[in-house]
């Protein structure tokens, strides 16, 4: 559950606007083998797919957030703060 209350906090501070009509990632055969997981490309039920079936860890998504976070903030604006635990906590629910 805690993993899910961290997917949507941080889906909700996605900096990247939602373009209408992106299609949406394909499910794949997973003998023929899967794309990485990115946050511009998933929704939260690929993300918590993708936990589930240990493609993903809560820490590698954090990541990817903080890194678009870092990338992006100085034009949109867009974040009004970062959790300074986030990578702490993305690993304690790793290990749980």
């Amino acid at each position: 559950m805690k993993q899910i209350v961290l997917l949507l906090s941080l889906g909700s501070a996605t900096l990247v606007p939602v373009v209408h009509g992106q299609e949406k990632p394909r499910n794949m055969d997973h003998s023929v083998g899967v794309r990485p997981l990115t946050v511009v490309e998933a929704g939260i039920p690929e993300m918590r797919t993708a936990m589930e079936q240990g493609r993903i860890t809560s820490r590698e998504l954090v990541v990817q957030y903080l890194t678009r976070i870092a990338l992006y903030e100085d034009q949109l604006h867009a974040a009004i703060t970062v959790n300074p635990h986030a990578l702490q906590e993305a690993e304690e629910l790793d290990r749980e």
